[in-house]
């Protein structure tokens, strides 16, 4: 089919200008009308082809539920194309052997598994894509979180269950994961802010040639106006606020006075117990270290995987994510009883915690004394040590001390930066499959139990964080 050929980086697809195109989605061929005219012509099409159907079945005659179904089926149809959506050879082989199953059924005299069955050829032919994990670009995203500042998210982008949106110099991208229809964007852009308009805009209109929705996870308070407003052709979203980040500014951070009594006594009793911490590359690690942190891990999970979408890394121990580092306390004895890991971002100027570990024979105090030796390190190597996603942190008229019972949040110094920034979780019909993490709750950030900790000085910004969501 003739046409000028258009490529969209980092999306691994091909398209051709043309009324009627096949493309290449990773592993299939696809058809679909491009033009939007060739789209609603063909919509049309197959609504009347749908009706009339319908509308034969019971024209003469007894009703003809084969030709019932047939009609819904085809309106179905009709709905992925209005949609977008691509249809590829893989469902529409799974198409023709269900047409043969509901056939077989009517044979058989089973009308109802026929009727059934015939229905389901509409959806099944008319099912979204998903996306498709790109590790091979990782080496891209880690260059572009390095030069993405302000976003403890950021480092997150690197979880390889995700795809990326590169704009066409490759100086912003934008980490996603598609399912059920619905392109889930993890966090904010990565890279040259000056570039995210323009690339919201672009990602927008990529994820409706492929018949998604786009909903956001994770979005900064400065990203957020940009979905809010919308754009030439895209929707504004709708934000919904879950948490704010918190920023330890490490130069002003201190253990003296008598509000940080109890932070306090519990370093000074991992002291007293012997414990001790090192920070180590995670690339680094020697196998018998690995070994030893490997065993706190299935020790901690106890049968139950931990997952995440937004802000939680995998590949963990194995030395393949670049920039990650480890905190590991050890006993008395030498032997490993818990770590931290960290993710970096602005050249590694900053500092975002993943995932705690922690073993059943660590002494109490293990996770205050872990932090508060992080922030020694950053204060010593002039990094920022950020925390994120904190559930939101309530506003008080005093001056900002605040208390926090939220379990996500480990009893550490706080801030003496204001935050400005607001982390967001996405309300959907439906739970959107994210590694596991529902839609519907705000993704915690798994520290250790901190109920009713006080968490001194930190300071927030009054403007509410916002989520991101379209109208379905």
């Amino acid at each position: 089919i003739g046409g000028t050929e258009q490529s969209f980086p980092g999306a691994g697809v091909r398209v051709q200008n043309s009324k009627s195109t096949p493309t290449t989605v990773p592993g299939l061929r696809v058809y679909r009308p491009e033009s939007p005219a060739a789209r609603m012509a063909l919509v049309g099409a197959t609504v009347v082809v749908g009706l009339v159907l319908m509308w034969m079945a019971g024209r003469s005659g007894p009703v003809r539920t084969s030709m019932v179904a047939a009609g819904i089926a085809v309106l179905l149809v009709a709905r992925g194309l209005h949609l977008r959506r691509p249809v590829t050879l893989t469902h529409a082989a799974a198409a023709v052997l269900i047409v043969a199953a509901s056939d077989a059924a009517y044979s058989s005299a089973h009308s109802t598994p026929g009727f059934l069955l015939l229905v389901a050829t509409g959806p099944v032919l008319m099912l979204p894509v998903r996306s498709v994990p790109q590790p091979e670009d990782r080496a891209r995203v880690f260059a572009l979180i390095q030069q993405t500042t302000n976003d403890p998210l950021s480092p997150f982008a690197l979880n390889s269950a995700k795809s990326y949106y590169f704009n066409a110099s490759g100086t912003a991208a934008i980490a996603y994961r598609a399912r059920s229809g619905i392109a889930v964007v993890s966090g904010d852009p990565i890279g040259n802010p000056l570039e995210f308009g323009a690339l919201l805009d672009e990602f927008d209109e990529f994820a409706a040639e492929r018949g998604w929705r786009v909903a956001v996870l994770g979005a900064g308070e400065r990203v957020t106006r940009l979905w809010e407003i919308g754009g030439d052709t895209r929707k504004p979203l709708t934000a919904v606020p879950i948490g704010r980040d918190v920023v330890i500014d490490v130069g002003s951070f201190t253990l003296h006075g008598r509000k940080f009594r109890n932070l306090r006594q519990a370093v000074q009793r991992t002291r007293n117990a012997g414990l001790t911490t090192e920070i180590v590359p995670e690339a680094a690690l020697d196998e018998p270290t690995r070994r030893e942190l490997t065993d706190i891990v299935d020790d901690a999970r106890a049968g139950h995987q931990r997952r995440g979408f937004s802000m939680i890394l995998d590949h963990l121990l194995d030395g393949t994510l670049p920039g990650v580092l480890l905190v590991v306390a050890r006993d008395s004895s030498g032997r490993a009883v818990a770590f931290q890991r960290y993710g970096t971002a602005d050249s590694a100027r900053e500092l975002s915690l993943d995932v705690p570990w922690r073993g059943d024979g660590a002494p109490n105090g293990t996770d205050e004394r872990m932090t508060v030796d992080v922030i020694r390190y950053a204060e010593r190597t002039g990094r920022t040590l950020r925390l994120a996603v904190v559930r939101r942190v309530p506003r008080t008229p005093r001056p900002p001390r605040t208390r926090c019972g939220c379990p996500t949040l480990p009893p550490t110094p706080a801030p003496r930066r204001r935050v400005d920034r607001a982390r967001v979780a996405v309300p959907l019909p439906r739970q959107v499959p994210c590694d596991g993490e529902p839609a519907l709750r705000a993704p915690a950030l798994p520290l250790p139990a901190a109920r009713g900790v006080r968490v001194p000085d930190v300071r927030v910004r009054a403007a509410p964080g916002t989520g991101l969501t379209r109208g379905f």
